[in-house]
């Protein structure tokens, strides 16, 4: 329905822009209806309107929204960053959160660890950053890259924080450690030997 509109501006003498391109593409992410989105990137190219940072992170919103029913949706995710890297085109925090999110819902954990890292490269992890590398960490089983993120001082605080990494140690088999950290938290004894390059809690 949204491709039409668009090309009726066009027969009006309304040029899209692209402001215009992508609040179409909002209200695709808004409906989770990805695919929808990413014509809307070919056809800003076809108009002559380059497609910028909002109009990526739009589709990346739309890609996560998608996520759980299609995993074509999360994996185009990747393709997004790529593109925005050879254009040139800063990502934001937000965006970066969004698109570890979608990869996390489609079970692609090492894509989103790698966007996180990516992150880091560009941005300082915010809270919830951080929380979404633990979520796909708990998700994963990947117990020692989440007491890595759970030493960072922006990921300490928080019930959440500690939850998901305990998690993450119950999926990799640390299951006395999971245990600890429920009960001690930050101050878990086996946690801090184990950061300070101890032996893993044992199963």
């Amino acid at each position: 329905r949204l491709l039409p509109l668009l090309a009726d501006m066009e027969v009006d003498g309304l040029a899209p822009n692209s402001r215009s391109f992508n609040g179409a593409m909002a209200v695709c992410a808004q409906a989770a209806q990805w695919e929808e989105a990413d014509a809307l990137l070919d056809q800003m190219r076809e108009a002559g309107v380059m497609p910028d940072a909002v109009s990526y992170h739009t589709a990346i919103h739309a890609c996560r929204r998608a996520a759980p029913r299609c995993r074509r949706a999360g994996s185009r995710v990747v393709s997004y960053l790529q593109r925005m890297r050879r254009e040139r085109l800063q990502c934001s925090l937000v965006g970066y959160t969004t698109a570890m999110s979608a990869l996390e819902r489609v079970g692609a954990w090492r894509a989103a660890l790698a966007v996180f890292e990516r992150l880091r490269t560009e941005h300082t992890p915010d809270g919830k950053a951080i929380r979404a590398a633990l979520s796909v960490c708990a998700a994963s089983g990947r117990w020692r890259d989440a007491l890595a993120l759970l030493s960072s001082s922006s990921a300490r605080c928080g019930d959440d924080n500690i939850e998901l990494a305990a998690v993450a140690c119950e999926r990799g088999g640390q299951l006395d450690l999971a245990r600890d950290l429920r009960e001690h938290g930050w101050f878990s004894s086996t946690l801090q030997s184990t950061l300070a390059g101890g032996p893993a809690a044992p199963k």
